[in-house]
């Protein structure tokens, strides 16, 4: 599935990566917590980030992210292609 990866002080990058939590646990770097963005996304990250003192990444709407995240979209109770890239691209780099 097609998902944004964004590693802390590099820019954001689409990737594309297997629907699975083995698969995406890796990209993270631990146990997944996600985060809704809105009803079709959502924010994975390494849900003790902030406690293993990994570095600072990103804030988006309000919660402070810490060590790599991926933006995926959400169908239900499964994950998939985020829906809009481009803007959100854009938004991390700001």
């Amino acid at each position: 599935m097609k998902a944004i990866l964004k590693k802390p002080g590099e820019a954001p990058e689409i990737v594309e990566i297997d629907n699975d939590r083995k698969a995406l646990s890796e990209m993270i770097g631990g146990r997944l917590e996600s985060f809704t963005l809105a009803t079709d996304a959502c924010v994975l990250c390494n849900e003790e980030g902030c406690f293993k003192d990994l570095p600072f990444n990103v804030e988006l709407m309000g919660n402070r992210f810490f060590g790599p995240i991926l933006l995926v979209g959400v169908n239900g109770d499964e994950f998939c292609d985020f829906p809009v890239l481009d803007p959100w691209v854009e938004r991390l780099t700001e």
